[in-house]
């Protein structure tokens, strides 16, 4: 009698305790833990709740990054709230999605965005320009990956009141911030060390053409292109106006959208602002043929002046910015505008 009742405690015992077993087990399976994950590609689980935070670097200075502290990056051949990174490229620079986020108060939560992306993905933004990782960067506060064939930069903080944006049909050319392209004008006065720069479109022509100026203070430029080749002048009219390279900044009064580009070559003299300059070099005769950089040459414009006219912009081979080696993957497409 006493072994039997003792069997039958035992066998209460494993019946309670195989209950509480099942018990949390069932729990746990109930509510299971989903750890937030960068997406290595477009199609990965997003980070559910990230807060962005600021990084800095004594070259850089502060730049945006995810919640541990990894470099986050914009892409000069995207539009606005568009990516032009697909297929491979996304192996080389993963994007960057979080259902929500939170900001520190040095950033404005309103500067993100969600995009949905051709595939059906999810992308956030930040000011209307998808944001990506480099795979290269292996640890918080890495950025391998900026001024990557002059097209790769970092998200700076503040952002850039300069921007090189880039498209297949003209190859890099600077924009603001807001992605407006910026031109410049052949019968303008390029300024020097010792002269300023003299504007040659004045009255009505500034009305079509209106200059672009910003406060040198608040100049902020990505690695590929250099501040101090931007100058300040006046005009013939008293206002100011900025200059790249000698050459002044003007907008195009039908370039509705950001990477609107359509003053480019209007009447042979006016031309994209380039990171490379546009510069004349003599005074007897037009140029045969002017490099575009994105690979071939067109007719030379007739100038005024008739100066000997070159205009550089970036490589002399267009596949430069649509392809690009990480080592070990192949060559990877990038498409462009």
């Amino acid at each position: 009698m006493k072994n039997s009742t003792s069997a039958g405690i035992i066998i209460a015992l494993l019946l309670i305790a195989g209950g509480i077993y099942f018990f949390y087990w069932g729990i746990k399976n109930q509510n299971p833990q989903s750890p937030a994950l960068p997406s290595n590609e477009a199609g990965n689980q997003p980070q559910t709740m990230v807060t962005v935070k600021t990084g800095s670097t004594a070259n850089l200075g502060n730049f945006l990054t995810d919640g541990n502290g990894m470099t986050l990056y914009y892409f000069a051949n995207d539009a606005a709230n568009k990516s032009n990174c697909t297929g491979n490229c996304l192996i080389a620079w993963p994007v960057f999605y979080a259902d929500a986020i939170n900001v520190p108060d040095d950033l404005n939560k309103d500067d993100f965005q969600v995009v949905t992306r051709d595939g059906g993905q999810k992308q956030t933004t930040f000011k209307n320009r998808p944001l990506y990782y480099h795979s290269k960067d292996l640890k918080p506060g890495d950025t391998l990956g900026e001024g990557f064939d002059g097209i790769w930069f970092a998200a700076k903080i503040p952002f850039y009141t300069i921007v090189p944006a880039n498209k297949t049909s003209t190859g890099i050319y600077i924009t603001d911030a807001a992605g407006k392209a910026l031109y410049v004008f052949a019968d303008d006065t390029p300024g020097t060390a010792t002269a300023k720069p003299k504007s040659a479109c004045n009255s009505d022509c500034s009305k079509t053409w209106p200059p672009f100026y910003r406060e040198m203070e608040i100049i902020i430029t990505p690695s590929a292109i250099n501040k101090a080749d931007f100058t300040e002048f006046d005009r013939d009219d008293g206002t100011s106006q900025l200059a790249y390279k000698g050459y002044p900044l003007y907008y195009y009064s039908n370039d509705m959208n950001p990477g609107d580009t359509i003053g480019n070559g209007f009447n042979s003299v006016w031309h994209l602002a380039s990171p490379a300059g546009f510069k004349t070099t003599g005074k007897t005769k037009p140029a045969t043929s002017i490099s575009t950089g994105v690979g071939g040459d067109y007719a030379a414009p007739s100038i005024a002046d008739s100066g000997q006219t070159e205009i550089t912009g970036g490589s002399a081979a267009p596949d430069i910015y649509n392809n690009f080696q990480l080592e070990g993957t192949g060559t990877m497409g990038i498409t462009g505008q």
